[in-house]
């Protein structure tokens, strides 16, 4: 009867079985790497999606306004709804509008980006990682320029 390749040249010498420990573990690593990065980009880009709505569409809308309007809350909020944010942790805070010509203005935009491995986890042993979310904040510094009353 013939053996097979694998019992006889790995399992049969001690070299062979410290070959298959660390290919294992290599696999098992390279696995870890993957997955943090795919983990950690999904929040890169949400994270610059904040950074990019908050500093466009909000600063130039403060300075217009003269702060912060209901109307301009709402519409940060949808827009980052459309782009798949959940609405129910977005907060959007800053100066009332109806502030004076060259008044420094400021705004927030924040979102609780859940990492979803990690808090999955957290569900199922929450006593073992203790997990709290992230927030992603952008804020924004402006100056009344009253082009609109």
């Amino acid at each position: 009867m013939r053996r097979s390749w694998l019992s006889t040249s790995y399992l049969t010498n001690e070299k062979g079985v410290t070959d298959i420990i660390v290919y294992a573990w290599g696999i098992a690593i390279s696995l870890c790497v993957f997955v943090l990065f795919f983990i950690s980009s999904s929040f890169v880009r949400q994270a610059l999606e904040v950074q990019r709505i908050a500093g466009g569409e909000l600063r130039d809308s403060m300075r217009i306004h003269n702060g912060l309007t209901p109307g301009t809350q709402s519409f940060i909020i949808r827009e980052l709804e459309r782009r798949g944010f959940d609405g129910d942790k977005i907060t959007v805070t800053g100066t009332p509008a109806g502030a004076n010509f060259g008044t420094e203005l400021t705004a927030s935009v924040s979102y609780v980006y859940d990492f979803p491995i990690i808090s999955m986890l957290d569900s199922a042993f929450p006593n073992l990682i203790g997990y709290r979310p992230i927030i992603i904040r952008s804020e924004q510094h402006a100056y009344a320029l009253g082009v609109v009353r």
